[in-house]
């Protein structure tokens, strides 16, 4: 199902975010299915949503098959002047340690920033239950690119399965494909690195992994309880 176009009065400067915001949260066509279509596609691993009721901190996650690494998402697509509750966040991270006790990457995707020190504070989170925490939000300045975008960017047959393409929206996604390009003038700040490096160890090492021509190895997560910093 593939959402209507949001009220004028109430579209933002950005019109993919916009178009993001006007989906449901869960169920069919949702913000939640979009992103497991996204992982399972740039990671090569199947993300299963969990069933309705308590869900253990995780939206979907991968199946532990010892060949890669055992990934979990919880998404939040929240509206622009939505709070997004730092207490709520690390709750779930708990939640996730406790009932999925293999868990090592746990990826928070939302549709606005998570704002400084909560960021932090859940990665120190992640760090302390030995779980590595990848955080793709979409920050409030225009001259961030979020790690999030370039999924849509990668892989836009995926978005218009649940949002309309327009004209503004195929533009813009444009423009993160070119500035994502490696070029000796292209400085301008970005959150997919570390993206690419954490979603690119969670592959398993038969596949070349995803947006890289490299295997991340020496990014894998602490073991689980161990609390130490990732080499």
């Amino acid at each position: 199902m593939v959402a209507t176009a949001p009220d004028p009065a109430t579209i933002e400067d950005n019109p993919l975010v916009a178009a993001l915001r006007a989906i449901p949260a869960s169920g069919t066509g949702s913000f939640e299915n979009l992103v497991r279509d996204l992982l399972s596609r740039e990671t090569g691993q199947r993300f299963t949503l969990a069933k309705s009721g308590p869900q253990g901190g995780v939206d979907a996650r991968t199946a532990g098959d010892g060949f890669a690494n055992v990934m979990g998402v919880e998404t939040k697509r929240y509206g622009g002047q939505t709070r997004l509750p730092a207490d709520e966040t690390r709750s779930k991270l708990d939640d996730a340690a406790v009932a999925h006790p293999d868990l090592e990457l746990w990826v928070l995707v939302a549709s606005r920033e998570v704002k400084e020190p909560d960021a932090s504070d859940l990665r120190a989170k992640g760090l302390s239950l030995g779980i590595e925490v990848l955080i793709l939000d979409w920050p409030d300045s225009a001259e961030i690119l979020p790690g999030i975008a370039m999924l849509y960017a990668r892989h836009e047959d995926l978005l218009a399965a649940y949002v309309s393409v327009t004209p503004a929206i195929a533009a813009l996604l444009h423009d993160v494909r070119a500035r994502t390009r490696p070029s000796p003038n292209n400085a301008r700040p970005c959150r997919h690195s570390c993206a690419r490096q954490r979603l690119a160890m969670a592959t398993p090492v038969t596949r070349s992994p995803p947006m890289s021509g490299i295997i991340w190895r020496a990014c894998r997560p602490p073991q689980r309880g161990s609390g130490a910093t990732p080499t």
